[in-house]
């Protein structure tokens, strides 16, 4: 196998005397890991492991691949196992469903995964996640009140989000429409914007059809703003 500068590799447990570049010295490095700091010549691998620095041929190496998890339903219980790179599971965790509640795989994958990896860890991944989350919503088109949309789905509209239109726009209540948008070619405008009080950082719109009058709450997604080079095309 041919390694790269960077990879993770361990030095073979069976490693001996006779195999090449391999002096007496090196033995005591059976087993332990290290990273490939420089490609010597064909197969032969200048490898940094603690300390210690020495030149390994290709065959008293092995890779050190990223752990797998695979998640899985069983009856009311959820397991996540944790597999290394040879494909041996060598942990697993198993979150099992009261009786008198709902099974939920999603809640499960979360339990059984917490109890694999530790929930410390879970926090932190989680942690990390809402904050990539934060930057990338810094990123997106930020649509104000007065800017017109056009709708990329016309059935992804939130059909019973009555609540969200009470709390930021009331005045256009009596607007408010469920189902698919009747017309898909129509231009909006939009009227109010918000976070999805249940799916964190899903942001909704509320937008009105300038043509129709009717007012919708649809994903952020769901809608582009509009080219006005193809107003033309659209009415």
């Amino acid at each position: 196998m041919q390694y790269k500068v960077g990879d993770q590799v361990k030095i073979r447990k069976d490693v001996y005397i006779g195999t090449p570049c391999v002096i007496h010295s090196m033995l005591g490095l059976a087993g332990t890991e290290g990273t490939i700091i420089e490609v010597t010549r064909a197969n032969r691998y200048r490898v940094a492991s603690g300390k210690y620095v020495y030149i390994w041929p290709g065959e008293a190496l092995e890779p050190i691949g990223a752990d797998v998890y695979k998640i899985f339903s069983n009856g009311p219980a959820t397991i996540c196992e944790k597999k290394d790179h040879t494909g041996k599971t060598v942990s697993k965790g198993i979150a099992k469903c009261c009786p008198e509640d709902t099974f939920n795989q999603d809640e499960g994958a979360v339990w059984a995964l917490g109890r694999v990896v530790g929930f410390d860890l879970m926090e932190k991944v989680v942690k990390e996640y809402k904050e990539k989350e934060e930057t990338l919503k810094v990123k997106r088109h930020k649509y104000k009140e007065g800017d017109f949309v056009i709708v990329t789905n016309s059935r992804s509209v939130y059909p019973a989000y009555v609540e969200f239109i009470k709390c930021r726009t009331p005045w256009l209540l009596s607007s408010f429409r469920s189902g698919v948008v009747s017309a898909p070619k129509s231009i909006f405008k939009v009227r109010g914007d918000g976070e999805h009080s249940e799916v964190p950082f899903k942001q909704l719109l509320i937008i009105e059809d300038i043509r129709m009058g009717g007012v919708y709450v649809i994903g952020k997604e769901n809608v582009k703003p509009l080219d006005f080079h193809k107003v033309g095309a659209l009415l």
